[in-house]
């Protein structure tokens, strides 16, 4: 049985709880700034206690924290930027040990711009790798096929950059949209989530394209038990034919 985790639910509108556990879906990944509507500044530890009792209250666990550097203007590259960034990641540990979580996600095109110094990039990422061993946490990084001039854009580019680099602790958080109907995965150990969207969180798309969705799924039946899959989507109801 594959691990399932979903994000972009709607807390409102929908039986979370029953949905949820009436569909497989075991875990859903969080954004702390929106679930909380606070921006980072503002977030305190007891915002996050608030979050993490609500969550467990309602039966439901923690995947990853998402949206990192959600109007942050690091950039990976910049060794000036260096201090803040893993002053911020100090945070995230923080929170998520809180949240009772062990993976933070990072897509964050604005963080990964390509300002020509890849050796930066590089220093930035062991740092990090550092901290998450640190910390017991796994940094998964996710590809960004849509996005122009950013590094890591590639699938194989974060595998090839996690093992030349030995970053032991950081992870491929595998992006599929739902129009890449042609995606050949190729599945190694570097590979910690396989995430399904459709790239506008639209429901009618996704709707639309769930004999796509199940193709893909056919092809993950080998992926060892460990492997999670997720859904985005905003209403976690247009799911439910999946799973039937």
């Amino acid at each position: 049985m594959l691990g399932i985790t979903t994000s972009g639910i709607l807390f409102h509108g929908t039986d979370i709880v029953s949905d949820l556990k009436k569909n497989n879906i075991s875990l859903i990944d969080c954004s702390i700034t929106n679930l909380t509507s606070k921006n980072w500044q503002q977030i305190t530890d007891s915002d996050v206690q608030e979050l993490s009792d609500r969550l467990e209250k309602n039966l439901i666990k923690i995947n990853s924290i998402q949206s990192i550097f959600y109007n942050k203007n690091y950039n990976f590259s910049n060794d000036l930027d260096l201090k803040d960034i893993i002053n911020h990641l100090q945070i995230l540990c923080k929170y998520a040990k809180i949240l009772k979580c062990k993976k933070l996600l990072f897509g964050s095109p604005k963080q990964r711009e390509d300002v020509g110094n890849f050796t930066n990039f590089v220093k930035t990422f062991k740092v990090i790798n550092s901290l998450m061993n640190e910390n017991d946490m796994i940094f998964n990084i996710e590809n960004l096929q849509n996005q122009k001039n950013v590094l890591l854009k590639e699938t194989i580019d974060i595998v090839n950059f996690i093992e030349t680099n030995d970053l032991k602790n950081c992870k491929v958080n595998l992006h599929l949209f739902i129009e890449d109907e042609n995606s050949n995965l190729s599945i190694n150990d570097s590979i910690d989530t396989i995430h399904f969207s459709d790239y506008n969180y639209t429901d009618s798309i996704l709707n639309e394209n769930f004999h796509l969705l199940k193709k893909l799924m056919h092809k993950t039946e080998h992926i060892k038990n460990n492997k999670l899959l997720e859904f985005n989507t905003q209403k976690i109801n247009n799911l439910f034919d999946l799973f039937k």
